[in-house]
């Protein structure tokens, strides 16, 4: 990556374009103290772009052609046209065309990270049926990067002013679970877990908090095996190695009871064990963070809204932290590989 620069370079992903995508850039851009802490490069269609801000009644923000990368100003809202296609745009509908176009944008942003044109990435929605009518096997945004930078151990988290919250499993059906969480998965993402509050949001030493699978987390093992044979035998592995890991927790009783407040994230076992009293607690200042891959990957938490695509009533505060929160764990990341990580290494060696 290029860090020579002294400003940082957003990669935004626009996303489904029959949804609310190019509605939240511009007015997420209608702060222009954003364009202070990133330039944004839109990775997407002008024409589809144009066609959205004719349909915002108070929109002042233009977003720059950007033909050539070395014409780059800092201080600029960009689009970059990764197709030239005219494509159709159908408000609210699941279409080809929209999984296609948000394919092209998130690959052409992969390829331009690893060549260092972009700093950190920033997603908008996407429907994962309109991804697959154009025969990708797309599961989401973070099996794609997953794949793409061939990292084997990485985290969905979501991050909002109250709690984080890691998944062990993703868009696992429920009825797969028991099939897919073992010892070795939640070790894998405790492990990532804890690096990335180390590294990507400075928290010296991490307390995590695990969630039981069953209810109540299985009373001992009266309501499930689980907890007993899966989840402790990983906590306990987590701790031996250094971690500063706790539970298994009832979901119930840890969130009811406000002992999220006690720990600095917790890793819950599915994905809705863990995201309604995430979004319960603030969905508006939610994002949605990637951790363990090269590239730092932020996106609002919420879909596509086809619901409301072209009405103008789109809330971008959601992207808006994505963009903040993008920025400020790249600049984290840095300052931890550069001097703490550079510091652990010398004391190794030194050790040795």
């Amino acid at each position: 990556m290029n860090v020579d620069r002294d400003f940082l370079i957003a990669g935004i992903t626009p996303g489904d374009l029959n949804g609310i995508g190019y509605e939240l850039i511009y007015k997420a851009f209608g702060n222009s103290q954003l364009l202070d802490i990133c330039t944004p490069i839109i990775l997407g269609n002008p024409r589809a772009a144009a066609y959205h801000r004719k349909l915002l009644k108070d929109c002042n923000v233009n977003l720059f052609l950007l033909k050539n990368y070395k014409t780059l100003k800092p201080g600029t809202a960009n689009i970059y046209p990764v197709s030239s296609e005219e494509y159709k745009i159908e408000l609210g509908k699941v279409t080809k065309v929209g999984g296609q176009s948000a394919l092209e944008s998130l690959e052409h942003a992969i390829q331009w990270f690893k060549e260092g044109k972009i700093d950190f990435l920033v997603t908008c929605p996407i429907n994962k049926k309109a991804i697959s009518l154009t025969g990708s096997p797309f599961k989401g945004h973070t099996e794609f990067l997953a794949d793409a930078f061939n990292v084997q151990e990485y985290l969905m988290m979501f991050i909002n002013p109250y709690l984080k919250v890691g998944l062990v499993t993703t868009h696992t059906p429920i009825s797969e679970l028991t099939n897919v969480i073992n010892s070795h998965l939640i070790l894998s993402k405790l492990k990532v877990l804890d690096n990335s509050l180390q590294r990507d949001f400075g928290i010296t030493k991490p307390k995590i908090a695990v969630l039981g699978l069953n209810p109540h987390a299985s009373d001992d093992g009266i309501l499930g095996n689980e907890e007993n044979e899966i989840i402790i035998p990983a906590i306990r592995e987590a701790n031996e190695i250094g971690l500063e890991v706790y539970g298994p927790f009832p979901s119930d009783s840890f969130f009811g009871n406000l002992k999220y407040h006690d720990y600095d994230a917790v890793l819950a076992m599915y994905h809705d064990q863990g995201l309604i009293p995430f979004k319960l607690l603030d969905n508006q200042e939610a994002v949605n963070f990637t951790a363990g891959l090269p590239i730092v990957r932020t996106s609002p938490v919420h879909g596509t809204a086809y619901d409301i695509a072209g009405k103008d009533k789109a809330n971008e505060r959601s992207l808006v932290h994505a963009i903040i929160m993008g920025a400020e764990i790249t600049l984290r990341r840095r300052f931890y590989d550069e001097n703490i990580q550079a510091d652990l290494n010398n004391d190794h060696i030194s050790g040795n």
